[in-house]
């Protein structure tokens, strides 16, 4: 392959990188410096100058210059004495882009990739591709700033599976979040960027020396003849000069034509004008992920990009405001353009296919981004918490810091909730959460929510925070998760109403199928329900059948017995779960048919899912079982607003679990219902919390999680 090229058409500079057929990246230069001025300039010929020619040449005739022609793409023309196409005005600028390019590596680009603002839309990008076609490069490909910065500081720091937060101070100022290759948020900042401070520190000139003559600076700021326009433009010129180089010195001096002055500044005064706009950013940021439903203030690590980044007070009054301290380089203005040539060079290594397990990672990414949205929609604690709990449990593979942060909310979340009922059942929620990240260090929290448990006044609501606590503790704590299982079986002894102890003894039992699979089988003997007893042998095989799995198939078999003593399809549903997670009969024909006769005579949706889900996995017939499948997705079309169907599709997606990628196909449909009947007021938003759940679980399989019987509990 002949060489590639990556190019940032900047508002006051341009900047580009070529990557050689051996390996190397290297910035283009201009003159000596990476950054090309985006300036034009028309001659009188009609021909035009980029660049630093432009700029020289401005002197002359100021009236047929353009500084900034980008700012302009959104009109038809750019005014150079007469008015110039914009496609034509960017051209010149990108022309000589592709003649460096071509004197440095010898040959023309043969691929070609340019950065551009996440919030542009089509005809935007249509310009640019028009200029970009014009001036020589071809075909090109575009790569969204914000995506382009975060994959470079992904490549320099690792940081990949945490939103980051990238702010762009260059001429103009643009905040946006990126989590994998996706943009969760943008936020384009009209009076943060370095075009406003040079017009800030202009305006700070103004109120001190126009005493000195105020005619001189009438001309300055508005205009009229050439040698005002020349002055002006001189001033500019200046004062960029002089905030550039106080992020370096501690004094620098404007010089300040038509008035005769020159005037000193201090970095104190310059970072004193600049932090109100520092200041506006962060607002447009907090406003942004307020709108997108992200963490504030901030959901990962914030990078900085742009000249404008290269001020110290940009790093204090972040760090001062939001509580982080942003990440810069030492080029900011580089970070970009290397950032989509990195992406550039590695489509072309796969030969323009995308690698499938960076696929599955990438979109595995996504899932995450969507849950934490969705979870943060949530207002009530109880949902929200487990919610972000699985969210840190799916994190934690990757990213176990982010993780850790994510489960301390979300423990903070369960804390808040006001019923004990509900506060007791979100902590037992979070404690598996954190059992399945494998994060025992948070082991400590076990402590408090345990005596929450305890706390709770009514014996029923006792008994089921009791169960669902100690089987999140198992892990952890499994002493603990045993002395539990105790209190609550004394806590259903005294229970009188018999529905509530028949409850007790069930949720008891379920527990203790995963803590202590004995205790269940014993539990189960007391059901008189065959459905409770089925599900709770059944539940007790799976975990059996990780020790012993003679006797777990002993187990399957009995739960299986009490299921067709009443063919309930909750019961079948409970039963054939455990069997697909113990890898039961899958050689029995006639359990298989039975199942399915159950299921295509069930009125709900979601059981009905959920059985041919589970029979598509147990039958060895692949024709039969692909049949299977498609039927439990057909259910979806039986009533397209109720979040219980897409519940069921989830389930079907989460069992067959074969093809992910299809599954998330599955689980992208149901869950945008969900999330649709929730708007519509048809749901409420503890549905929108189930589906942060599914999605922040079907993440942590397809970032290569195994599935585990905790899954099925969620």
């Amino acid at each position: 392959m002949g060489c590639a090229l990556a190019v940032d058409l900047g508002t006051v500079h341009t900047v580009a990188m070529v990557g050689h057929p051996d390996g190397r990246l290297e910035p283009l230069l201009f003159d000596a410096s990476p950054l090309l001025p985006s300036a034009v300039f028309a001659q009188p010929d009609g021909s035009l100058l980029a660049g630093r020619d432009a700029v020289h040449a401005a002197r002359l005739a100021p009236e047929r210059f353009a500084p900034n022609p980008l700012l302009r793409i959104a009109d038809e023309t750019v005014p150079l004495g007469d008015d110039v196409p914009i496609a034509t005005a960017l051209a010149a600028t990108l022309g000589r882009v592709a003649a460096e390019a071509t004197r440095a590596v010898g040959t023309a680009p043969d691929r070609v990739v340019l950065t551009c603002p996440a919030g542009w839309a089509e005809r935007e990008r249509s310009v640019l591709a028009a200029a970009a076609e014009s001036a020589g490069l071809g075909t090109v490909l575009f790569d969204a700033a914000p995506i382009a910065a975060a994959r470079y500081f992904q490549r320099l720091f690792g940081a990949r599976a945490a939103p980051l937060t990238v702010l762009d101070l260059g001429g103009t100022a643009e905040v946006s979040v990126v989590f994998g290759d996706r943009v969760l948020v943008t936020e384009r900042l009209a009076e943060a960027g370095g075009l406003n401070l040079d017009e800030e520190l202009i305006d700070h000139l103004d109120r001190s020396y126009r005493e000195r003559d105020s005619v001189a600076w009438q001309r300055i700021r508005a205009p009229e003849t050439p040698d005002d326009r020349r002055a002006r433009q001189q001033l500019v010129a200046d004062a960029r000069a002089a905030k550039e180089m106080l992020s370096r010195t501690p004094q620098a001096t404007v010089h300040v034509p038509l008035v005769g002055v020159d005037a000193p500044i201090s970095r104190a005064e310059l970072e004193g004008i600049a932090e109100p706009l520092v200041g506006d950013a962060i607002e447009a940021l907090r406003d942004a992920l307020r709108d997108a439903g992200l963490a504030s203030p901030l959901p990962g690590p914030m990078f900085l990009t742009g000249g404008m980044s290269r001020m110290p007070v940009v790093a204090t009054v972040l760090h001062r405001e939001l509580g982080v301290t942003p990440t810069g380089v030492n080029q900011p203005e580089l970070v970009g353009v290397h950032g989509a040539l990195l992406g550039l060079l590695a489509r072309s290594a796969a030969g323009g296919a995308a690698d499938p397990r960076r696929a599955r990672t990438d979109q595995a990414y996504r899932l995450l981004a969507q849950a934490e949205q969705l979870a943060r929609r949530v207002s009530a604690p109880a949902d929200r918490a487990p919610a972000l709990a699985h969210l840190a449990a799916a994190v934690a593979r990757v990213a176990p810091d982010r993780a850790r942060q994510l489960a301390v909310e979300a423990d903070a979340v369960a804390r808040a909730t006001h019923d004990a009922r509900f506060r007791a059942g979100a902590l037992g929620e979070v404690m598996a959460a954190l059992a399945a990240a494998d994060l025992p260090e948070l082991a400590p929290m076990a402590s408090a929510a345990a005596r929450t448990v305890l706390a709770v006044p009514d014996p029923y609501w006792q008994v089921m925070a009791l169960g669902e606590l100690a089987a999140a503790l198992r892990a952890v704590l499994p002493a603990r998760a045993a002395a539990l299982l105790e209190v609550a079986e004394l806590v259903v002894e005294g229970m009188a109403d018999q529905q509530q102890r028949r409850d007790g003894l069930l949720c008891v039992g379920q527990a203790a199928a995963l803590v202590d699979p004995a205790r269940a089988v014993r539990i189960a003997g007391y059901l008189d329900d065959p459905d409770a007893r089925a599900s709770t042998l059944a539940s007790a095989a799976v975990t059996v059948a990780a020790a012993d799995p003679d006797r777990g198939a002993e187990l399957a078999a009995e739960a299986l017995r009490c299921a067709r003593t009443q063919a309930t399809p909750n019961t079948w549903v409970s039963v054939l779960t455990y069997q697909v997670l113990t890898g039961g009969p899958r050689c029995d024909p006639a359990t298989v048919e039975e199942a399915v006769r159950i299921a295509y005579g069930s009125g709900d949706p979601v059981d009905r899912a959920w059985l041919l889900a589970c029979c598509a996995v147990l039958t060895d017939d692949a024709g039969r079982a692909e049949r299977f499948a498609a039927d439990a997705t057909a259910q979806t079309r039986f009533d397209d607003t109720d979040p219980g169907v897409a519940a069921g599709i989830a389930a079907a997606a989460r069992l067959l679990a074969g093809p992910l990628p299809v599954a998330a196909e599955m689980l992208g449909t149901a869950c945008a219902r969900m999330v649709a009947a929730a708007a519509k007021g048809r749901s409420d938003e503890w549905h929108l919390a189930g589906v942060a759940t599914v999605l922040a679980d079907l993440a942590r399989l397809l970032a290569g999680g195994p599935i585990r019987p905790a899954d099925m509990w969620s």
